[in-house]
């Protein structure tokens, strides 16, 4: 409904019957949980917004719809307090005024494997997943989940199974793991949903700990089933989760040796059709 109200050539009456879905979802939900929940909330905006830009433009929607939405949503404000919220409008210029010192800060990311031991701040690690949090999701799903281990016993029990950091990650503060939901998947043409939507906000987590000053190593997750049992029990993720990778994370200081990792020409990244 988001995209629609946002998409060039506005088309009246478009997602009506999607309203209608989206409201069986919503009241259901509500009946059984209550109101209190971002996504209520979020999708009740949409709602508003869908109705007050057919409202103002004296487009007639089905009754039926218009009725339940406005019950449900004087529902809402009975019950709980919030401000709704409407898609944006921006100026072309404004979109990218912000890109300037990207390529400069993409550039400067390494993967490091020098740590000086010290704790990394708690604060700073919540910054950069609320940073990462804004990475692009399927339908804006929001599937990514950073499971956060600090205990040095339990940090290192979980990189032995993961084999790929002796030598270095004992000298790491925190490990992260990074999962992503399978109840947001809809059906079978979207197994792949977990590791791309995964990977895509691991990418962003990973930007986002640098602009933060946290060191950071990535760690696949490439388990035989055996040790994929293992690493669930000891990490006490759900049967839900599907595990897309770990990160290191450390504070650094003085004069540290980073690996080269040099990138192959950009001719081999790309072919024009």
């Amino acid at each position: 409904m988001e995209k629609g109200i946002c998409m060039p050539g506005f088309r009246h009456g478009f997602g009506n019957n999607l309203l209608r879905d989206l409201l069986d979802s919503l009241e259901f939900h509500a009946a059984k949980f209550g109101y209190d929940y971002d996504y209520i909330r979020d999708a009740s905006s949409a709602m508003r917004e869908y109705l007050d830009i057919h409202s103002s433009q004296l487009y007639l929607l089905d009754d039926a719809n218009v009725t339940r939405v406005r019950l449900f949503l004087n529902t809402l404000e009975r019950s709980t307090t919030f401000l709704y919220h409407n898609q944006e409008t921006l100026e072309a210029a404004e979109c990218f005024k912000n890109t300037d010192a990207f390529r400069a800060f993409a550039l400067s990311r390494r993967s490091f494997r020098y740590f000086d031991g010290t704790s990394v701040s708690r604060a700073k690690l919540l910054e950069a997943i609320s940073i990462a949090r804004h990475a692009p999701s399927s339908c804006n799903r929001q599937s990514s989940h950073v499971h956060i281990y600090s205990d040095k016993e339990l940090v290192s029990r979980l990189l032995s199974l993961q084999g790929g950091s002796r030598g270095y990650g004992h000298l790491g503060d925190t490990l992260l793991l990074v999962t992503s939901n399978l109840k947001m998947t809809i059906h079978v043409n979207e197994r792949h949903l977990p590791f791309v939507d995964g990977g895509i906000f691991f990418m962003s987590l990973l930007y986002a700990l640098h602009s933060c000053k946290i060191a950071s190593c990535p760690l696949n997750c490439y388990f035989p089933p055996a040790v994929e049992k293992k690493v669930r029990a000891l990490s006490c993720i759900g049967d839900n989760e599907a595990i897309v990778a770990m990160v290191i994370c450390g504070n650094i200081s003085g004069t540290i040796k980073a690996v080269k990792s040099p990138r192959f020409p950009v001719e081999c990244f790309y072919t024009y059709h």
